[in-house]
């Protein structure tokens, strides 16, 4: 699936609607997601213990409107 990342303060956020986020099976107050760049595309993998990743990046879902976010710093938008 394709998304496009949107503006949001000093950075920038994907958003994910609550029908997507229930047919991935994902709980957005519990889901933590493992960023990762891969042949230049983004992909987001959920992960249940954040001790394994102890270098990677690792984001939380956040409320948004209808929907649910995943917030990224520009540094980290820059580095990608």
């Amino acid at each position: 699936m394709q998304r496009k990342l949107q503006s949001c303060g000093n950075g920038w956020e994907l958003y994910i609607s609550k029908p997507i986020l229930k047919l991935l099976s994902y709980d957005p107050k519990e889901v933590r997601l493992l960023v990762k760049f891969n042949d230049n595309a983004l992909t987001l993998e959920p992960i249940t213990n954040p001790d394994e990743y102890p270098n990677s990046m690792i984001r939380k879902l956040r409320k948004s409107g209808g929907s649910y976010g995943i917030y990224m710093p520009l540094p980290l938008i820059e580095v990608l």
